[in-house]
């Protein structure tokens, strides 16, 4: 039995317009085993969805009703029958586009997108990876304190270097 997996953007006019994500798993017979809706009172909605190594879904989009700005990435996960179990979001300020997601070897995922909060100019490509639960780990504080140190080292060595070259010519 094949399977297909279909992730659609879906909006429905209430007192207000909001947006749902829809999954729909269907057999080579068109039959509908199940279908979700995920999504707050804004724009949310899928462009992305991978059968994860649990048997379930993660589904990656963009999110209007949650999240740090108007638009930012999300990251749905779901179990087997489609239920939600956790979700992410990840972005700033301004707005920002998943498009893409696929699950790494550790269990973790990885998504790509564009970003208009982080990078050099109005939009720039925006590649993230998380660990299995959507987090995305952070240095230890030892590492960036080594990091700093190295920095004021680099820094004291230049200056020194600066002012050995500048006195000798005087």
């Amino acid at each position: 039995m094949s399977r297909t997996i279909l992730a659609s953007f879906t909006i429905l006019c209430l007192l207000s317009t909001t947006s749902v994500l829809i999954i729909n798993t269907i057999n080579a017979s068109e039959i509908t085993y199940f279908s979700q809706t995920y999504g707050g009172s804004n724009n949310d909605g899928a462009r992305s969805i991978v059968h994860t190594t649990d048997g379930g879904y993660a589904l990656a989009g963009t999110t209007s009703s949650f999240g740090a700005s108007d638009d930012d990435f999300w990251l749905v996960k779901t179990d087997a029958n489609g239920a939600h179990v956790w979700n992410q979001t990840y972005g700033g300020p301004e707005r920002d586009y998943a498009y893409s997601v696929v699950q790494t070897v550790d269990g973790g995922y990885a998504l790509a997108g564009n970003t208009r909060s982080f990078g050099a100019g109005n939009s720039d490509f925006w590649f993230l990876k998380t660990d299995q639960h959507g987090f995305i780990p952070e240095f230890p504080t030892w590492t960036l304190i080594f990091l700093v140190a190295i920095i004021i080292v680099v820094v004291v060595i230049s200056t020194i270097t600066i002012v050995r070259v500048r006195s000798r010519k005087v």
